[in-house]
């Protein structure tokens, strides 16, 4: 078994594998290993038909994707298509791409994804 924490501090990796000794049933192993996780940028162009709206767009399209970036676990993978539906359903989107990544981010179950910034580039149509 694994147990996960979201630290390479050495210290505090300790800390959890002494206090982890004292409550694990007898015969069951484990290891204590820092999170990893892959971040990711993204880059989306968007287009609205409602120029009144921009502001609001771009705030609401970096809300939503950093919630789902924030909200996948271990081995969750990172969908463009996801990303894409989270953004069309915002009032005055009528179009987005994801420009980046190229493609979907897969991972194995020990790591996870985190987006670390989101780009917006708005077109109005």
């Amino acid at each position: 078994m694994s147990i996960y924490i979201d630290t390479n501090d050495a210290r505090t990796q300790q800390e959890v594998t002494d206090l982890v000794s004292r409550v694990k049933a007898a015969g069951v192993a484990y290891i204590v290993r820092p999170l990893l996780t892959r971040k990711e940028s993204i880059s989306l162009l968007v287009t609205t038909n409602n120029p009144e709206l921009s502001q609001s767009i771009i705030n609401e399209t970096r809300r939503r994707v950093m919630a789902y970036g924030n909200s996948l676990g271990l081995g969750s993978s990172l969908r463009l298509t996801t990303i894409a539906g989270l953004v069309m359903s915002i009032e005055g989107v009528i179009n987005c791409r994801v420009i980046r990544p190229e493609g979907d981010i897969a991972v194995s179950e020990e790591v996870s994804v985190g987006i670390d910034s989101v780009i917006v580039d708005l077109r109005t149509e």
